[in-house]
Order: C-alpha cells, then sequence, then structure tokens
C-alpha cells in the first residue's frame, strides 16, 4: 500500500468519522432469524415430505496447506438459510412430521479453549437461534439412528446434500433445488439485513469520497473503505472490493486495486459489506477531482439514464431479460448521438457491434450470496444480436448467456416478483481488448467512429449500480449511497478542505523559513 505522504498522519484517511451522520447500529432488531419458517417453507416443496428428515451439514474449519493457520471461515449458504446459525463443524435436521428442529454444534474441547477461548454452549445457541433444540455433534449418529428405527419411518426419506449419510433413502437431489427456490423470495427480516448490508456499504463509499485528495493509489482507498467496514463491525466483504481508476475501470472484476491515482480520472468502485451472511453491491463511478470532463459527464449521462429507466419498470411481473434490452437500447441511442456509433438504432442493434461497449448483464439476485441462486435465470440469453456478433467477429467469441445453475430455476418465465432483490448495474466500457476486434471487423468497423472513439479511450469505464427490492406496490432501492450531484458535492466538500490544509502548510513553511 502506498504510504500517505500528507503533514499530518495516516488518520487523514480516516476523516470524518466523528462528523459521519449515517447512524449504524449493532443489532438489526430483536427479533431472530427465522430459521424454523425457513425450514418449513423447504420441506413444503419436497416429494414425500410428510415423514422426511431434512439434514445438512455445514461447513468445516480448515487449514492452509501444510500449515496451523485456519483459512478464513465461510458458511455454507444453504445451511445459513435453515439456521441463521454461522459456526463451522455443525449440523442440522428438520423432522417435518413432528416439526422439531435441531441444530448440532461441535463439543467443548478443553485443548482449543487456551488458544480460541470458550466456543458457544448448547445452551448460549438455543438462545440466540430459531431452533427447538440444540445438541452437541457427539449426538448427532445417535439421534440419526434412532429416528431411522422408528418403525413407521422405516421408508421414510432423508433429503441432504452432499450424502454424508450411512444410510438407504437418502435423497441428494431435491433439497438443493428446494432451498434455492426458497431462498428468490427474501424475508423481512433477510430483506433487514440486506437493508443493514447497504448501510454499512454506504458509510464506507463516503469515507471514500471524503479521503479522495488525501489519496495517492488505488490501495489507499481500498484501504479506507475495507477500515470503515470493520469500524461498523462488518469484517466480512460479500465480494472482492474493486477500485479501478482510469482505464482499469473498464476492466469488470479488476482487484489489483494498485495503481497511483491521477485527478484527472474517473475511479470506478465496486463494492459490498457483508451483515450476518446478507451482501450488498454498489457501484459508483466518479471524478476524482469532483469535477468530470466533457466525455466523462456524456458517457456517465447515459448510463445514469439506463439505470434510472430500468430501476423505474422494476415491478412485479417484469420480465428482467426485456430489461436488459431496454439499457441496451438507451445505451446504444446515446453512443449514437455521441458518433461513436454511425448508423440507425435498429441496424446498430440488429449487428450487436453496441455490445462492445456493454459486454455484460444487466443484473442479478442478491442475499445470502452476492451473485445469490437463481441468478441464471435473471441473465439475457439470445441478446439482440448475438448472433450477429459471432459472424463478423474474427475470434470466436461465446455467447452471452452462463449455464442454468442446479436449483430449481422459476424467476425467467414468471418475471419479478414482491420480495426479490436484485441489482441494477447498468455499464458502458472502453477497454481496447474488447473492442479492437470489432474495429477489425469489416462489418462491424463500419459502425464505429474510430475517430470519435479516440476521445472516450481515457474515460475507461462507468457503472452504477443499486440493489432494489421488488415490492407490491413497484420497488425500493436499498442502496443510499450518494451519487449524482450529492456524491459530486462530497467530493468537492474534501478537496476545499484539502486545499485549506496545503495552503495553511505553505504559509507555515514560508513563516518557519522567513
Amino acid at each position: 500500500m502506498t504510504v500517505i505522504r500528507t503533514h499530518e498522519p495516516t488518520s487523514q484517511l480516516y476523516r470524518g468519522a466523528v462528523s459521519m451522520s449515517i447512524n449504524l447500529a449493532l443489532q438489526t432488531g430483536t427479533q431472530k432469524y427465522p430459521a424454523k419458517h425457513n425450514c418449513r417453507l423447504v420441506a413444503s416443496l419436497l416429494p414425500r415430505h410428510s415423514s422426511a428428515l431434512i439434514y445438512l451439514p455445514s461447513a468445516v474449519s480448515r487449514n492452509y496447506e501444510n500449515s496451523d493457520q485456519t483459512r478464513p471461515f465461510r458458511q455454507r449458504r444453504d445451511f445459513q438459510y435453515l439456521t441463521g446459525c454461522s459456526l463451522p463443524d455443525c449440523s442440522v435436521a428438520y423432522d417435518v412430521q413432528t416439526d422439531l428442529l435441531t441444530l448440532f454444534i461441535p463439543p467443548l474441547n478443553p485443548k482449543t479453549v487456551l488458544w480460541s477461548g470458550l466456543p458457544m454452549s448448547p445452551e448460549e445457541a438455543k438462545k440466540k437461534y430459531d431452533v427447538d433444540r440444540v445438541l452437541t455433534t457427539f449426538d448427532e449418529l445417535e439421534f440419526l439412528d434412532s429416528w431411522r428405527r422408528e418403525e413407521w419411518r422405516c421408508n421414510a426419506t432423508i433429503y441432504s446434500w452432499p450424502n454424508v449419510l450411512p444410510f438407504e433413502n437418502v435423497d441428494t437431489t431435491c433439497l438443493p433445488a428446494a432451498v434455492g427456490a426458497c431462498r428468490v423470495i427474501k424475508t423481512p427480516q433477510e430483506i433487514a439485513l440486506i437493508r443493514k448490508a447497504n448501510e454499512v456499504t454506504t458509510a464506507a463509499h463516503i469515507k471514500i469520497l471524503k479521503n479522495l485528495p488525501w489519496a495517492t493509489n488505488e490501495a489507499d482507498l481500498e484501504g479506507v473503505y475495507i477500515a470503515e467496514c470493520i469500524k461498523n463491525f462488518a469484517k466480512n466483504q460479500a465480494y472482492e472490493p474493486i477500485v479501478g481508476c482510469g482505464t482499469n475501470a473498464a476492466i469488470l472484476h479488476y482487484t489489483k486495486n494498485d495503481t497511483p491515482i491521477d485527478k484527472s480520472n474517473l475511479l470506478l468502485v465496486d463494492a459490498g459489506a457483508e451483515w450476518e451472511g446478507y451482501a450488498a453491491d454498489v457501484t459508483r463511478t466518479f471524478p476524482i477531482s469532483g469535477h468530470w470532463t466533457k466525455e466523462q459527464k456524456q458517457i456517465h449521462d447515459i448510463v445514469e439514464k439506463m439505470q434510472e429507466e430500468c430501476i423505474k419498470r422494476c415491478v412485479p411481473g417484469t420480465d428482467f431479460r426485456g430489461l436488459y434490452d431496454l439499457a441496451h437500447k438507451i445505451g446504444t441511442e446515446g453512443l449514437i448521438e455521441l458518433g461513436i456509433l454511425k448508423g440507425d438504432l435498429e441496424t446498430v442493434l440488429r449487428l450487436g457491434t453496441s455490445k462492445a461497449f456493454f459486454p455484460h448483464g444487466l443484473g442479478h439476485m442478491v442475499g445470502l450470496d452476492v451473485h445469490d441462486v437463481d441468478s441464471a435465470s435473471l441473465k439475457a440469453r439470445n441478446l439482440t444480436g448475438a448472433s450477429a456478433i459471432s459472424k463478423h467477429l474474427p475470434v470466436k467469441r461465446c455467447e452471452s448467456g452462463i449455464e442454468a445453475p442446479r436449483r430449481i430455476n422459476r424467476v425467467a418465465p414468471r418475471g419479478l416478483e414482491p420480495g426479490m432483490v436484485v441489482t441494477i448495474e447498468p455499464g458502458i466500457y472502453f477497454q481496447r481488448f474488447i473492442i479492437e476486434p470489432y474495429l477489425k471487423s469489416p462489418v462491424h468497423g463500419e459502425v464505429i467512429d474510430k475517430e470519435v472513439l479516440e476521445k472516450f479511450w481515457a474515460v475507461g469505464g462507468v457503472r452504477i449500480e443499486d440493489d432494489i427490492l421488488i415490492t407490491r406496490e413497484g420497488n425500493e432501492n436499498l442502496t443510499t449511497t450518494p451519487k449524482g450531484e450529492e456524491m459530486l458535492k462530497i467530493i468537492r466538500e474534501a478537496w476545499k478542505v484539502k486545499e485549506k490544509e496545503d495552503k495553511e502548510m505553505a504559509e507555515r513553511e514560508a513563516e518557519r523559513h522567513f
């Protein structure tokens, strides 16, 4: 990480902590995570479920290879959905017939207490989690064997994944599909957790804006962001932060975050915190100086319009893939108006040339995973001009669609529904590696004005992303991170503070040498 060279210590990068107006409470509420509700919902989708048992192990703690150091732990998302429990080396059993939910946690190991402290006790776990009882994993096999020996359960099915049980009638296919289907629609408690993740994320994004003038490298700003999340008790990130300056902003999943910052460039920040397992996914693109160049503003205005028009149409029943077509149309119209693309809208869309500048989908589900279950059904398949692209490019390219997940895929035919949380994240990029094959194509090359394009390479890329909750009445934007003039005002105020500090420092230096 680059050293921050100012007349004050590196705590400059944490300015605004006292005046931060966003109030981040430690707790999201007094209600327990609705594990029992989730188990019942999943059970209702399983065949032969009346006398079945749902059994699922958690993720296990592991060390690095040839090391006694533990890897960072991440809970199995399906297990977390059924329990709300983020502890390693556990398991859960839900008896559908008796509606009994049992959580198994590791027993006390005296050898580890010295190093790690006392673990959560069964009594503490029972109080924290929405389960009927808590046993240790020593009791697990006895419980399962006893359950199987009951005469009326001789042909009962155990739904599990993967199969680690020494029993017959274990179904490993239906459970992940059923859990995936249920995770698509969020409960009020899940929405509250996503909202809290967005609050922490907003605080951290604002801290970046306030510290732009003191940063000399992308790494400085990533450090500011991570520190603010940790300060607000969100140690885990939903994904690796993307902090890309200038042309790095054209790299969709750029995570090196180690390039010196140029005040004249744009900065793209795509970063989201995790709160109790639930993700936020937020992107902002802004001029580091607080003032747009002509070309930067032209591209940002197009992307802003793409996002605003799509968010307006995020209502129950909307085909998400149709929103992609709308975003692509608006973006293409904008590029034609700027002269980057030539010809009429219908022709350019038919050829698919504009996909060189908007090469990804419009969004995905958000929840326990940042790209949550059933996100594949939101991706546009057979997009406008997709077949035309492969005909005319000199290098064979991948189709735009992605492989469907193993989970139940229900979203595409029924459209958006209340309780879904999706991202809307259009973007326009100027990445040479992607665009140059189009320029060399005898078909696409005729549609792109190379002379006009030359003015925009330095823009790099612009993406704007918010997390949108679908409601019965329409939608709610869960992301409160500043954008537009509000965002620019924060940056400009920070530069004023920096300029004042620099002036005062210069005056002190002059007095010292006088």
